[in-house]
């Protein structure tokens, strides 16, 4: 053991023997000035409340300037570490190492105040450093107050970057990593995704001090909520001319779109004036939203969008003298894409000059300008021509610039500064969903979910793309997922199994530059997909169907071994009683008939039966070069007849048996023929079986009659025929080791009567 370091002697001048204390925040905070100083950690060993006290003693304390009546302090080294193991290993360093230092709060009823006793400031077995001091668990732990208002820097979802700056900052408090995950756990279960409308509304109405108005649908759902702040109210009032209106996405977990409409200040800064959060980007909702706004439509005179019609036609709806603009910015970017889909062949600088013509367009100054570059365009790139007289001219007062010259723009000709305003929106809230709103935008709240986890997973990971052939391979390890060209599937468990765009995907679009919104997303996970509600006031009427029997159920690998091994079994039986010469004609002939079901050949065959009390004599195959072994489960149909005949003839001779026996071993004098998928008998009685096991219940059937003559004839003691003798002897032995044979003789064995004991 170590010898303990020199007692170090801490300085008195914070804290020493019987200082005085107002209250106990006084106290605090020179204990927290003694912690900096000296670079030590204490925690409260034991305690009193004055609650408690209050109680008991029947006092009359104030409970918040005297939440405790006695508190012991130790240093976080204090006491002996309890080893929980037999010492064979070396444990990591705990904090207990047989540290003394302490001291003791106490209320003070003379002065009425607290008062420090029993200061021990000595520390044995560590060196306090002023440096790591700081980087103790308990002093870097929040207090109530310093908790609540993390959870409001939490309510925002930061990264983690941003939260721990405004947390060092905040609280002066050096606080880690590993803290912000406690933290984030108190916060989910303090707050937890509380969705409730009323505890929104309020929290923006009490907390914020916002004016709320919201609407809900036929279906209780939420259609949009808007609300707004005094000082947005204010900057409204103050700069109306201008309004800047436009959508985002992946702000909020009901994936909701976001509204902003922004004006311009008079130093040129962009300003929020409001927030809307909708159900759907559709006229409707947008001209509710913006009928709120309506009061100042006199004084707006100019709205900037992006080519939205939705927003346009609501724009024009509620302010109909106000003047629509597109923004530039959105336009020529429209114009870069459907050059680059429509001229994939071309070279790149026709490419660029065929941008130069189209930038012209937006930026004429005149109406011989702009006519004079529309005529050159359509000469040089006819397609690009045809789409912009198309679906462009009949709007060019929205987006070319002569047109602007008598309009309130305040010098702003884009959307620019609302789209940055809603970039670092998105940055604070889902940095790492920038870029994919366009597919949150399609799909629900519970598919988006599911996106994200393979956002974060894409985010992690490094994966290589290939193409080979007519797929594309993404490599990630050893783990290789093949994709179509056309980025519809992906060979991965995710896709598979929810249908929805995965990582790899996701990886293979941007790597090929491959537009996110043509991604597939099925139908039932897009919002627009109708609730299923039950329908009211109907009549319903009951249908009769056929249920399917259990001859069509697919047999499992299990199902199929077992009822192999039981004919099997019943086959082996047999042929342990035949003579050698005899077994292996029948080992050959069953090697022949293994090596065709190997090759996976299809084949049948037919057997004679000659007489039903006669033995079964074993047939041959022809056509495929192979004779088959007995037909003993064609006996095993007539079994009921042998019984009735041993029941009323009368018993053999053994001379007769004898030969009956001989006769059995005799080689056969019929033949069987190969046809077709079927097996034919001759006689009164016929019948198929298909050499691939599509009707087992005829052999289960077989099988079981014949096991209960054998039962019954087993209590007798009479064999009706040499040929069942084997099989009858199996059937007992398996009774005899287990009581009854296992799966489908269980019916057989119902009949079978119990072994008695035998009497001593």
């Amino acid at each position: 053991m170590a010898c303990p370091s020199d007692p170090v002697v801490q300085p008195q001048e914070v804290l020493h023997e019987g200082q005085l204390f107002e209250s106990w925040p006084h106290f605090e905070s020179a204990l927290k000035m003694y912690k900096e100083a000296t670079g030590t950690a204490w925690r409260v060993q034991s305690s009193n409340t004055t609650e408690n006290v209050n109680k008991n003693k029947k006092l009359s304390l104030d409970v918040h300037k005297y939440p405790y009546y006695y508190a012991k302090f130790v240093c976080v080294h204090f006491g002996e570490r309890k080893p929980k193991g037999t010492g064979e290993r070396e444990r990591p360093m705990a904090l207990p190492c047989s540290c003394s230092a302490s001291f003791t709060i106490s209320y003070y009823s003379k002065k009425e105040c607290y008062q420090l006793k029993k200061l021990n400031s000595i520390h044995e077995w560590h060196q306090p450093d002023v440096l790591l001091g700081p980087f103790y668990a308990i002093n870097r732990r929040l207090d109530k107050d310093e908790q609540d208002e993390a959870f409001n820097f939490l309510a925002v979802q930061p990264n983690n970057g941003l939260l721990l700056d405004a947390l060092r900052t905040s609280f002066g408090k050096n606080v880690q990593r590993r803290d912000l995950s406690n933290l984030r756990q108190k916060f989910k279960a303090t707050n937890g995704d509380n969705n409730d409308l009323i505890s929104v509304i309020k929290e923006l109405q009490d907390v914020h001090g916002c004016s709320v108005e919201y609407a809900i649908g036929k279906e209780n759902e939420l259609e949009y909520l808007v609300f707004q702040t005094k000082y947005m109210r204010s900057i409204l009032q103050l700069y109306p001319e201008i309004l800047f209106i436009d959508s985002t996405y992946a702000t909020n977990k009901l994936e909701m779109p976001l509204l902003q409409i922004m004006v311009k200040d008079c130093n040129g800064m962009g300003r929020p004036v409001g927030f809307a959060f909708l159900k759907r980007e559709t006229q409707q909702h947008i001209s509710s939203v913006l009928s709120i706004f309506s009061e100042y439509q006199d004084q707006i005179k100019t709205v900037m969008v992006d080519k939205c019609w939705e927003e346009i036609d609501a724009i024009r709806e509620v302010f109909p003298e106000s003047a629509v603009l597109l923004c530039y910015f959105h336009a020529i970017v429209t114009f870069m894409e459907k050059i680059k889909e429509l001229y994939r062949d071309r070279s790149e600088d026709e490419k660029e000059r065929i941008n130069t013509m189209a930038k012209s367009l937006v930026y004429s100054s005149s109406q011989e300008a702009f006519s004079e570059c529309l005529t050159q365009l359509q000469e040089e790139a006819p397609e690009l021509g045809d789409y912009i007289a198309a679906n462009w001219l009949d709007i060019k007062p929205m987006w070319v610039k002569f047109f602007r010259h008598d309009l309130c723009t305040l010098g702003d000709d884009t959307n620019n500064r609302i789209e940055s305003a809603n970039g670092k929106l998105k940055d604070l809230l889902n940095r790492h969903l920038k870029g994919y709103a366009v597919l949150f935008n399609k799909m629900t709240s519970y598919a988006g979910k599911q996106l994200r986890e393979q956002i974060k997973i894409l985010q992690t990971c490094s994966y290589e793309l290939h193409q080979v052939g007519g797929l594309l391979c993404v490599l990630h390890g050893s783990e290789n997922h093949r994709l179509n060209l056309d980025q519809s599937s992906c060979s991965c468990s995710f896709y598979q199994n929810f249908l929805l765009p995965c990582r790899h995907l996701l990886f293979s679009a941007k790597e090929l530059q491959y537009p996110l919104e043509k991604l597939h997303i099925p139908q039932r996970w897009q919002k627009r997909l109708p609730s299923h509600h039950v329908l009211q006031n109907q009549t319903y009427s009951a249908k009769s169907h056929e249920f399917p029997s259990i001859e069509a159920r697919v047999l499992t690998a299990g199902e199929k071994f077992r009822r192999a091994s039981l004919v099997s079994k019943s086959v082996c039986s047999y042929l342990s009683t035949v003579g050698t010469p005899q077994f292996l004609k029948y080992i050959e002939q069953f090697e022949q008939f293994e090596s065709l079901l190997r090759e996976g050949k299809k084949f049948t065959f037919s057997f004679e039966v000659q007489d039903t009390n006669q033995p079964m004599a074993p047939a041959t195959a022809n056509g495929c070069g192979m004779s088959s072994p007995p037909a003993l489960v064609d006996q095993m149909e007539n079994s009921d007849s042998l019984h009735d005949s041993s029941q009323n003839s009368r018993p053999r001779s053994p001379e007769e048996d004898d030969a009956l026996s001989s006769s059995c071993l005799e080689p056969p004098s019929s033949t069987a023929i190969i046809q077709p998928n079927s097996v034919s008998f001759s006689g009164s009685q016929s019948a198929e079986l298909v050499s691939d096991m599509s009707h087992p219940r005829l052999l289960r059937s077989r099988l079981i009659r014949s096991r209960n003559v054998l039962a019954v004839n087993a209590d007798q003691q009479k064999p009706t025929s040499p040929s069942l003798i084997p099989l009858k002897t199996a059937v007992l032995r398996n009774v005899k080791r287990r009581g009854r044979p296992r799966n489908i003789t269980k019916s057989a064995t119902s009949f079978m009567p119990k072994k008695k004991k035998a009497k001593k």
